[in-house]
């Protein structure tokens, strides 16, 4: 994360690209190994939200801060495989 001065000369949070090293106000959360979609809400009962739970327990060396254009390649780059 870098500090910069906006337009409006007010502080803001720039972030970096874990992949390119562009800095940007908008990113993507990228987990390694994927975990989908959450299941649908409320709780059937038949240990769907367990597992999703599970699958987002995570720690810092399976998330990784994209910009959004470097997120949809590693999609991309996977749905290939």
């Amino acid at each position: 994360m870098v500090r910069v001065k906006g337009p409006s000369g007010r502080m803001r949070n720039e972030y970096t690209c874990h992949d390119c090293g562009s800095h940007s106000l908008k990113y993507d959360v990228h987990h390694e190994p994927p975990v989908g979609s959450a299941p649908d809400w409320p709780p059937t009962g038949n240990g769907e939200w367990e597992e999703y739970m599970l699958k987002i327990d995570c720690t810092d060396e399976t998330l990784f801060l994209l910009c959004i254009p470097c997120h949809e390649l590693r999609h991309k780059k996977k749905e290939k495989k």
